[in-house]
């Protein structure tokens, strides 16, 4: 090395430590009950409780930071609750990262100058075996009631002294900065849920959420707002004979379920009549997106549930043939002269003369693409006039689907699935020349998010999902075996059905009720939405779901 280049990295070894700045967190651990807290050779509460971690910065960019995972262990006689502020899983991951004391404003962006020693701390709640009636949780906020006649509660907003006391507390539910606990005196409220409660007389069973409270009493439902307005929740509630159980989804609490002497019921923001779809004259396609379902029948393109205006698609269409789900992007539908679609503000879209030989069309979140005789022709919708190009797949594609920014087409002559990506999506266009192995293949679907495609026909289901392990949309698909006759696939980012000889099957999530699929008479084509589904039979279109399944007791 020559004297000049030593130098240099002198030089440069000098100005990299100048500019280098260490500055550390300090995590600091409890519990409550009996138990440990552990996290490799640093933590081993209750000895040590308490340890720094160093962070490094280069002016003012953070390049070293810590994934520290806690894990806590119960003694002898006790089970573990649950985390003051970190959920009830037994592990705790916590990131560790430098606090900023003084920013650089510049023109462009802002850096850190100057960090400040970070103080993160975390609880671990543990409880003698067998002392916890009843729990509950709203994120990471928490509240039991015990065998020793106590309501406790953690990183619920909420003092200790606004908590009523209790005499031998049944259940308790809670909400944001509010709950309400059952015992012998009856249901007591705290929080939001108290301001508007009305006087119950023997309550049963009983929900808390953030906006609203519902509890069954002298054999009705009855439901108060907090705060803000709930009328969707406190208007709407059902006639019913005998309710015995209260529950909402967890995923999405705008929607109340009671069960009754006649079935289940379900009413609340969420349910927006996407299951009651209007008298339809000779329906023959159905699709369906986000609370919307679209038929094509007769009298042309009609939809239900969250509105969906087809005014100018119906007026470009002339006894249509086919149509697309009605996605944010736009709508198409297939007429003798083509393709023809409205954009994501229902205006009438200016097609490329290349869309006027399609037979088949299919929308997804980012482009539209059509099936000819002699291949496949695609657009976007977010462009007027919509411009053609030729996804770069084999020309004699016959099935054709798309989702986000790419799309399958399969080829029935050899029976194989070729893919294309966009901009990231570099597992569809993956996935190219994939042989199929099912006889007579007559349906192509591809998820919105485009992490698996399934194909279906008289030989069954085969579906392709990402081998990487990469996307949680697909984690809880498996995918059913055993079908036969499959003549219809559709995909939401979390559910899957299809029509099939023997009815419908739905897999995936089941949050609102999809897999609870009536009876259908010779269904051919299904439609998934987020909160629901629909099935075309012999009796026309029949809808299901916006009904979230009773939790486990």
């Amino acid at each position: 090395m020559s004297l000049f280049t030593r130098a240099a990295t002198l030089l440069l070894a000098i100005l990299f430590l100048s500019a280098c700045k260490s500055t550390e967190t300090v995590l600091t651990v409890s519990y409550e009950g009996q138990g440990k807290i552990t996290q490799g050779t640093k933590i081993d509460c209750g000895n040590t409780c308490q340890a720094t971690y160093p962070v490094s910065t280069i002016e003012g960019v953070v390049y070293g930071m810590y994934n520290v995972k806690l894990l806590a262990t119960p003694a002898t006689g006790y089970d573990f609750f649950g985390w003051e502020n970190c959920g009830s899983d037994t592990t705790c991951n916590v990131t560790v990262e430098p606090d900023c004391a003084e920013y650089n404003v510049g023109p462009n962006f802002v850096t850190c100058k100057r960090y400040a020693t970070t103080y993160v701390s975390k609880k671990a709640i543990f409880v003698p075996r067998g002392s916890v009636v009843d729990s509950a949780w709203e994120g990471t906020s928490s509240c039991l009631v015990n065998t020793a006649d106590e309501l406790k509660c953690w990183n619920h907003g909420v003092a200790a002294a606004e908590l009523p006391s209790v005499v031998n507390p049944r259940a308790v539910e809670i909400g944001y900065k509010s709950g309400c606990v059952l015992d012998d005196s009856g249901l007591q409220c705290w929080g939001g849920a108290a301001l508007n409660m009305p006087t119950l007389n023997a309550p049963g069973d009983f929900v808390v959420e953030g906006d609203f409270s519902c509890a069954i009493d002298g054999g009705q439902v009855i439901c108060w707002p907090h705060e803000r307005p709930a009328d969707a929740i406190v208007n709407n509630v059902p006639d019913l004979s005998n309710p015995v159980a209260l529950w909402v989804n967890p995923k999405a609490r705008s929607v109340v379920c009671v069960e009754d002497d006649d079935g289940t019921h379900c009413w609340g923001e969420a349910n927006v009549g996407q299951l009651t779809p209007p008298a339809l004259d000779n329906p023959s396609r159905i699709e369906a997106f986000g609370s919307t379902t679209c038929a094509l029948t007769a009298d042309g393109v009609q939809c239900w549930g969250a509105p969906y205006d087809v005014t100018a698609l119906n007026a470009q269409l002339n006894n249509a043939t086919d149509i697309s789900r009605p996605s944010s992007l736009g709508m198409c539908g297939v007429d003798a002269g083509g393709a023809h679609c409205i954009g994501k503000n229902h205006q009438t879209m200016t097609m490329a003369a290349e869309f006027q030989q399609a037979q088949k069309v299919d929308v997804s979140k980012d482009s539209m693409c059509t099936t000819k005789a002699d291949g496949i022709v695609c657009g976007n919708l977010y462009y007027n006039p919509v411009t053609s190009f030729a996804p770069p797949v084999k020309a004699n594609g016959q099935l054709v689907a798309v989702g986000g920014p790419g799309g399958c087409a399969m080829t029935l002559a050899d029976k194989r699935v070729s893919c294309w990506g966009g901009y990231s999506e570099s597992w569809l266009s993956g996935n190219t020349n994939i042989a199929v192995s099912i006889s007579n293949p007559k349906v192509l679907s591809v998820m919105p998010e485009n992490r698996m495609w399934c194909a279906g026909g008289d030989g069954g289901l085969v579906c392709r999902r990402d081998a990487q392990g990469l996307d949680f949309y697909v984690s809880s698909f498996s995918v059913p075996t055993g079908l036969v006759g499959v003549t219809d696939i559709d995909m939401t980012d979390n559910v899957a059905c299809a029509a099939h000889s023997n009815g419908v099957t739905c897999w995936g999530e089941n949050s609102w009720g999809h897999q609870d699929v009536p009876a259908l008479s010779h269904p051919t084509q299904v439609a998934v939405g987020d909160m629901h589904a629909c099935a075309l039979d012999d009796s026309g279109v029949v809808c299901w779901g916006v009904k979230p399944p009773r939790p486990q007791e």
